[in-house]
């Protein structure tokens, strides 16, 4: 049986990859001889359809996440995507959480229905969005310039606007900004989803392929 080695979770594995520098700090931490390599476009289209298609696998099962984000995905050295358990406020994340109603919730990653316990599998379509904004902008915070509070309060007031990287490409930014609809019903279902991030890894791939037979 092949032995699969882990990169450990993806929000570090992404961080890496912004620079030479901070890669090797990755590798020295994780015992590995070098650190990631800068994320091409097929590389990041292959994560995102890694996580399409499981929290795809989850909602079959009827099963709701409700902290989908790149802290709680795990990375292998086959560049393939695991999505694990909701880790909330364990380990070094614990920043990435707000206080709510006595509750600790991933205030940045969720939509504003879920404010009120209101989650579901369009709940989960928007934090799938969210994460794959992490896979492009190499793990930024969302919202990194503005307080919790007021990102509670643009959530509740329907005015929180996410801003997509110009390296993302146009088909998989409109599919995230219907992800990131204020009404859960004008949501893509996972289906849909699945199918059009695979068509963005479809496009990534003919393009790596040809720029390689160049």
């Amino acid at each position: 049986m092949a032995i699969v080695r882990s990169r450990g979770d993806l929000k570090s594995f992404l961080t890496a990859t912004r620079s030479p520098e901070q890669a090797a700090q990755f590798a020295a931490g994780a015992g590995a001889a070098s650190g990631p390599a800068p994320l091409s476009a097929q590389h990041c289209a292959l994560l995102a359809a890694q996580l399409a298609a499981a929290v795809q696998a989850a909602t079959e099962q009827r099963l709701t996440h409700r902290d989908i984000a790149a802290r709680n995905c795990c990375v292998t050295s086959q560049l393939r995507l695991k999505l694990t358990h909701a880790a909330l406020t364990r380990g070094p994340d614990t920043a990435h959480y707000y206080k709510l109603h006595h509750q600790v919730v991933p205030l940045r990653w969720m939509p504003a229905e879920a404010l009120e316990g209101e989650y579901s599998a369009k709940s989960d379509a928007y934090s799938f969005a969210a994460t794959v904004w992490e896979i492009y902008t190499k793990a930024e915070l969302p919202f990194a310039k503005l307080s919790d509070s007021t990102v509670l309060e643009r959530l509740k007031g329907g005015t929180l606007e996410w801003t997509v990287p110009d390296s993302m490409p146009e088909p998989l930014a409109n599919l995230l900004n219907r992800c990131w609809s204020v009404s859960p019903t004008a949501r893509p279902h996972f289906d849909d989803i699945c199918a059009e991030v695979n068509a963005v890894l479809q496009q990534a791939t003919a393009a790596a392929d040809g720029a390689n037979a160049t």
